[in-house]
């Protein structure tokens, strides 16, 4: 696939959204499944030009793309001929065939062009499957080291798979209804588990039972640090981690001693002391500060914690 003219008025090294990659595509989208409010893979599906020789190459995108090739049922079907550029690298050329697939990793413009000897338009399906998905089944599933995954630029590659699984994916589907969601759920974790298995690379597996490793555990500190006024869950910092959820809580308690929760808390409070020795700030004004949810929140912790109330430390420390 390639980009419009609009292209010309935008720096294709530069990284926009996959729900914004259908502006910079030379074709007409004709159905789209947008589950990015989930854990899922979204699709879109393209009908283009049977002759496309002369446009600009599509930008970065932020999630994975694998598009699929269905212009016509296997018994019809025509070849067309292509050639496809990753980043300026050529890796595909020659003709293309009904359920070939194009796998292109995140982050790197694509370019495409192509010719086919027919006057009906080409269809083609394009999956975008967020990298945090290949991080997690990586991590829960396999063990392994999400920061080795690499996936391997492909083209002209036969895959039945994956072809059925953007089929699937893009049928028109009730929202509202979670058994739906779940099977698009599903469906995207054994996509991304194939993807692991067929086109990426890793090096080593996750060292789970030696807990966060300095680096990880600095990013992890700093980022509680700046935000203990806010909300902090498990999933923000298992991203800031570069690790799954389903790893974090245990390597985070076996590199500091406590779990996730408990060190938070722990950090709060500590703050919160400060602010009662030093200032003359009320109390709910602190609890909120130091991100507890109202005073008696905050009482409560506080009391588990370092033993008496705020107000009776406030009047010890001053």
């Amino acid at each position: 696939m390639a980009a419009v003219s609009v292209v010309d008025k935008f720096d294709s090294s530069k990284l926009v959204n996959s729900e914004d990659f259908c502006n910079f595509v030379p074709g007409e989208v004709f159905n789209r499944v947008d589950n990015r409010n989930w854990n899922s893979a979204s699709v879109e599906m393209y009908s283009f030009s049977p002759v496309l020789l002369d446009a600009e190459p599509v930008p970065s995108i932020n999630d994975h793309t694998l598009a699929f090739f269905g212009a016509f049922t296997i018994e019809n079907s025509v070849p067309v001929h292509g050639e496809y550029k990753i980043d300026g690298q050529r890796i595909f050329h020659g003709n293309a065939v009904f359920g070939e697939v194009t796998v292109c990793p995140r982050y790197q413009p694509g370019d495409w062009r192509w010719r086919a000897d027919t006057d009906e338009n080409l269809v083609c399906g394009v999956i975008y499957l967020p990298h945090n998905i290949l991080e997690n089944v990586a991590e829960a599933a396999m063990d392994i080291d999400s920061n080795s995954v690499e996936l391997i630029a492909t083209s002209g590659r036969y895959d039945e798979f994956i072809m059925h699984v953007g089929k699937q994916l893009s049928k028109d589907i009730n929202r509202e209804n979670n058994i739906n969601r779940v099977f698009a759920e599903s469906l995207t974790q054994a996509l991304g588990a194939y993807i692991l298995q067929n086109y990426c690379t890793y090096a080593k597996k996750l060292e789970i039972g030696k807990g966060l490793d300095r680096s990880r555990l600095a990013r992890v500190i700093d980022f509680i640090e700046s935000n203990l006024d806010n909300n902090i869950g498990i999933e923000d910092m298992a991203a800031v981690a570069h690790i799954s959820a389903y790893h974090f809580i245990r390597m985070f308690k076996l590199a500091t001693g406590s779990t996730p929760h408990q060190y938070i808390a722990n950090k709060r409070i500590n703050k919160a002391k400060y602010f009662l020795a030093k200032t003359d700030e009320p109390i709910l004004k602190i609890a909120l500060d130091t991100g507890f949810a109202s005073a008696s929140n905050f009482s409560s912790a506080f009391k588990r914690i370092v033993g008496c109330a705020p107000s009776v430390y406030r009047r010890q420390s001053q």
